[in-house]
């Protein structure tokens, strides 16, 4: 090959290790990866290189060849050639052991790089040329080769945990490269020179575009490897967030449900108030036993009606739990007519229950809840009919209970078994199956709320939760509550005295509901108060500035149209505060109309009876009293 030819050969090769330094530089900019940015140094470097060795070449052939330029572009490239070496091996770290090269070493390494390269070409000088040509290329080309080599190795290495393509195209190109430098270190040492000798700067050139075609490729992989895990995060994301959508639309369901089961139980609470309250009047005012008895029957029936409103509003705005002495086995009884009705003819239902009365501690209308879901569960299990057992023992023990979700600590529980002969329940579902929002019912079939509720409302009671259940086998859940001991019973209705109750004092009545309004005003006045009765909170305020000397209490409801009464109070108040507040209120006492409550304010809960009535109104009026003397 003619000496145009071999200089032309070399300024491709520049040429060709530019372009790959700026697609490196180009990828570096896309991922911040800095191996991309020393493999781009690395080539910039072997750019200078070739252009130096085609400087040389051009001094040889066509000009002085003992100039001094000759003599820089020697230096050039000797230093050119090692800080490829070093800036190769940066990026080879890197992707070997994920961890980024050290700028601060690196320029070390390139400083004593320059250094040996112009020792070298100063020392070489008067050398014999064969011993100059071993000392200059063959050092240098052999630890070229060696680089590549190692690069293809650690290629080869990583390519078995990803089977791509590109890993094995870079591995290839990279090994063939250094195994052309080390032939070259024999052909440029003269050790011997085939035919193919004169070509060897063309062979070189198509190795380096061989590297660039295998680079290019095995980033593009990376590059579709990233938009594949980024597209697929994406879709997770997606359905991650059409999950949420549906859990806040379903949250919201539950809250609308939530606030129309508060408003409802209010209006339930007045009037329970009015049928409380004249059912008391005539207990305490006939002398006919049997209008007294069916009158005590009202009540009876009323105190169960007021049980069922304060569990609406427990339900409504999630009421602190009443904590009371329940006797399980009388709990369950007291639910079977209601279950029987939810689960229809095709499912039977047994309690087995010893003779033994057993006590837990809890609210009796939440621990109702967490067994009306369980055979709510139970019913959904047995499409086609089935045996529901409800088992209640009492458990002592002094080592673990053990179940598939949860271990219980030795001690003395209550246990009561919900048996069915249902589906059951898959194992690889067991993890969620008391997540919020977890269902494996159809769509619209299920909340997901109702073993997670379950979980919450015994574990607020200190108990726990166990699962015994295999596909198509059936499903035991264990709701295991601590055992408490019997106390004696005080709850019985207190029997009103109007006697003891009486007062004495003017009463601001103000309340919306007609009803409520007349009969609490009528109680009041039996109990010996003067009243002054106001539909609207408007008429109570112009009757508080009529009759301020004489108003000695303000009793209100909370919730009214227009100005409420939490507002009225406060402005009564502001400029006659001599004047006591009572309210009363048939809302849960955490709704939006508490908000302005005033801290230590006094409350009377609806419904209430005559005697509850009088009893509070005498306890604010006392403490009035107690602040003159």
């Amino acid at each position: 090959m003619d000496a145009a030819s071999t200089f032309g050969a070399y300024m491709l090769e520049t040429a060709a290790s530019v372009v790959l330094a700026i697609v490196l530089f180009g990828f570096f900019r896309a991922y911040r990866r800095y191996f991309l940015l020393a493999w781009s140094l690395s080539w910039l470097a072997f750019a200078v290189y070739f252009g130096a060795l085609g400087g040389v070449y051009y001094i040889i052939e066509w000009g002085e060849s003992e100039s001094t330029l000759r003599h820089v572009f020697s230096s050039v490239w000797l230093v050119a050639a090692y800080w490829q070496i070093i800036f190769l091996l940066g990026g080879i770290y890197e992707i070997a052991t994920g961890r980024r090269f050290e700028w601060r070493w690196m320029g070390i390494a390139l400083a004593a790089a320059t250094a040996w390269g112009v020792l070298l070409d100063v020392s070489t000088l008067e050398l014999e040329r064969h011993l100059r040509s071993l000392l200059r290329i063959g050092l240098q080309a052999g630890a070229t080769g060696i680089t590549f080599l190692v690069a293809a190795g650690v290629f080869a290495w990583k390519s078995k945990s990803r089977h791509s393509t590109g890993y094995w195209l870079v591995t290839a190109t990279h090994g063939g490269y250094g195994l052309l430098q080390l032939h070259a270190v024999l052909l440029y040492t003269g050790v011997f020179e085939p035919a193919y000798a004169s070509y060897l700067n063309f062979i070189d050139l198509l190795g380096v575009f061989l590297i660039g075609l295998g680079v290019a490729v095995w980033l593009l992989e990376e590059e579709r490897a990233h938009v594949a895990a980024i597209s697929e995060r994406l879709q997770l994301a997606a359905i991650e967030q059409r999950e949420l959508e549906a859990q806040l639309r379903q949250s919201q369901k539950l809250e609308s449900l939530g606030r129309l089961a508060g408003g409802v139980a209010h209006d339930f609470n007045n009037l329970l108030t009015v049928v409380a309250g004249h059912a008391d009047l005539i207990c305490s005012t006939t002398t006919d036993q049997k209008v007294a008895e069916s009158a005590n029957h009202i009540l009876r029936a009323h105190d169960r009606a007021s049980e069922l409103s304060q569990r609406l509003l427990t339900f409504a705005r999630k009421r602190p739990p009443k904590i009371e002495l329940v006797e399980i086995h009388q709990l369950l009884e007291d639910q079977m007519p209601l279950w029987r009705r939810l689960l229809g003819s095709q499912v039977d239902i047994d309690i087995k229950a010893g003779e033994d009365t057993l006590f837990v501690s809890g609210d009796p209308g939440q621990l109702e809840q967490v067994f009306m879901n369980l055979v709510a569960n139970a019913r959904d299990a047995m499409e086609h009919g089935g045996n529901l057992d409800i088992i209640v023992n009492r458990l002592e023990r002094t080592s673990p209970i053990v179940f598939k979700n949860v271990v219980v600590p030795p001690g003395r529980w209550i246990s009561v078994q919900v048996r069915d002969t249902g589906t059951g329940i898959k194992d690889e579902v067991l993890d969620s199956i008391f997540e919020p929002f977890f269902t494996t019912k159809p769509v619209g079939k299920g909340t997901g709320l109702g073993l997670s509720t379950v979980l919450g409302i015994v574990q607020q009671a200190k108990g726990h939760v166990g699962l015994d259940t295999a596909e198509r086998e059936g499903t035991t859940v264990h709701v295991i509550l601590p055992e408490a001991v019997e106390k004696e019973s005080t709850s019985s209705r207190p029997i009103a005295s109007i006697e003891n109750l009486e007062g004495e004092g003017t009463i601001l009545l103000v309340e919306d509901e007609k009803e409520i309004l007349d009969l609490t005003g009528y109680m009041l006045e039996r109990f010996g108060y003067r009243v002054i009765k106001c539909i609207a909170p408007e008429a109570a305020w112009k009757a508080a500035e009529d009759f301020h000397r004489d108003i000695d209490l303000l009793l209100t409801d909370i919730a009214m149209p227009g100005l409420n009464g939490v507002d009225l109070a406060k402005q009564i108040r502001e400029k006659y505060p001599d004047i006591l507040v009572l309210f009363m209120s048939g809302h849960a006492q955490d709704s939006d109309q508490f908000a302005s409550l005033p801290a230590g304010a006094s409350l009377l809960n609806k419904p209430f009876g005559p005697s509850d009535l009088a009893r509070k109104v005498k306890d604010v009026l006392a403490n009035k009293k107690n602040a003159v003397k």
